[in-house]
């Protein structure tokens, strides 16, 4: 355990939580904006890797919201425009509050074999889960994947010492990876 929490990384599912409002985690993320407040040397960091995500799920679900049968051109360009928007919003949002957020737009990363070693050796479980339409089961891998173990580089790179993140497949991983310390919320 790591007593003075400074730098707390956060994974891309912290943000889609805030973004689509989600009750439960949005009072968790909160607990952890109120205590980067508290301190001024605290932040809770943001790659552009997380903002790369970020906007990539967004997209996803505004596509998801539309008939099947409407126009691609139009999709796209409803897609691109409500997503810019709805980014924006967000960004500015974390712009206004530099003492609680810091978002580091440029890294250089570096990916080890460690990271592939720690994805191949922690298997996720498998889990039925009901398939979109409601009325059927599927098969899902909830383990951690590649985008997983980029977020667990760029935070040791960034000298985060707590990587926040609700995705349990980082459970595992919490005895085995430090820094940064996993907090599965």
């Amino acid at each position: 355990m790591y007593a003075a929490r400074q730098r707390i990384y956060l994974d891309t599912n912290v943000l889609v939580a805030k973004v689509k409002g989600e009750e439960d985690r949005v009072k968790k993320i909160a607990y952890w904006e109120n205590y980067v407040a508290k301190e001024p040397k605290r932040r809770l960091i943001i790659s552009i890797f997380t903002l790369m995500e970020l906007l990539h799920v967004i997209r996803n679900a505004l596509a998801k919201t539309l008939d099947p049968s409407t126009d691609l051109d139009q999709a796209r360009d409803y897609v691109i425009e409500r997503s810019s928007s709805l980014f924006n919003e967000i960004l500015e949002d974390m712009i206004r509050l530099p003492e609680i957020y810091a978002i580091v737009l440029d890294i250089d990363i570096t990916i080890s074999k460690r990271e592939l070693e720690l994805q191949n050796k922690y298997v996720g479980r498998i889990r039925r889960r009901k398939c979109e339409c409601g009325k059927s089961f599927v098969l899902r891998y909830g383990g951690v994947g590649h985008a997983d173990m980029v977020h667990l580089a760029i935070a040791r790179q960034l000298a985060c010492d707590t990587f926040l993140t609700f995705d349990k497949g980082f459970t595992p991983l919490k005895k085995i990876v430090h820094p940064p310390e996993i907090i599965v919320l």
